[in-house]
């Protein structure tokens, strides 16, 4: 499955998304929320991928990471005669794991403190952001499609963690947004 992912994009439903996204009314009574629904491998994520290289995105995997446990094969029986084996690939793209590890982890006692987490997740997150576009852009403002690629680019890129395991700058990101939502119900218990 992740080898599909490398390929070239075809169609152009992102720059349609794209457009739908810039034609929606901004200024209503509703919230401008999109769904993407569909049955599992169908290329929501990589759509969304897509969109990312013309629109500033921040993606969120919150899928169970054991669904991406490597290759399994499954066996369906139809009778006496008949047989069908199939090979189940593992989910791709990855789970965000720390975040889906502290939005189902029931650390929070009450609505109150659940939703405490969840602000303080978001804030550290966007204060990061903030920060990391800072850094990527001292001085000047880029253009919309360029910030959108640096950053989607940034995301991918490699890093450290503890000195000795690689992770994405992605992992990194929603790792520390992670840790500071937990403290912050920590704070919250006292």
């Amino acid at each position: 499955m992740s080898g599909a992912w490398q390929q070239k994009y075809v169609g152009e439903c992102h720059e349609v998304l794209f457009q739908n996204l810039n034609n929606m009314d901004l200024n209503g009574f509703y919230s401008n929320t999109v769904a993407i629904v569909q049955s599992s491998g169908t290329g929501k994520s990589r759509l969304v991928d897509e969109l990312a290289k013309l629109i500033f995105t921040i993606p969120i995997n919150i899928r169970n990471p054991q669904q991406h446990n490597g290759t399994r094969w499954r066996v369906l029986y139809f009778g006496s005669a008949m047989l069908l084996t199939l090979k189940i690939v593992a989910a791709y793209p990855y789970s965000d794991v720390d975040i889906f590890n502290l939005w189902t982890s029931n650390r929070a006692h009450d609505s109150l403190q659940a939703e405490s987490m969840f602000y303080q997740f978001f804030e550290n997150l966007f204060n990061g952001i903030l920060r990391q576009v800072e850094v990527l852009y001292p001085r000047r403002t880029p253009a919309r499609k360029n910030i959108s690629e640096d950053w989607r680019s940034f995301l991918e890129s490699k890093t450290e963690r503890n000195g000795n395991e690689t992770i994405t700058q992605r992992q990194k990101f929603y790792y520390e947004a992670s840790v500071g939502a937990r403290c912050s119900i920590l704070l919250f218990q006292l």
